[in-house]
């Protein structure tokens, strides 16, 4: 989480969009690969950004999550 890339900035005619891709550094976390809690994380995640951002579209893993709007009660 130290170090940097600089960032590749290329010309696009494309649709707009923006993609956010990340990758773990395992090894700083002494891992060798990400186990099912740390995955069960993520995706709750995923869920909760997709509820809570209106018209955006969330893939996981290249595929999209579909939500359906509810009322919650409090």
């Amino acid at each position: 989480m130290t170090r940097d890339n600089i960032p590749e900035i290329r010309t696009y005619s494309g649709s707009s969009f923006t993609e956010i891709t990340f990758s773990l550094d395992l090894e700083k976390f002494k891992m060798v690969a990400l186990d099912q809690d740390i995955l069960a994380v993520f995706s709750r995640r995923d869920v909760e950004i997709a509820a809570c951002t209106r018209g955006v579209k969330v893939l996981v893993r290249g595929e999209g999550l579909s939500w359906k709007p509810t009322r919650m009660r409090i």
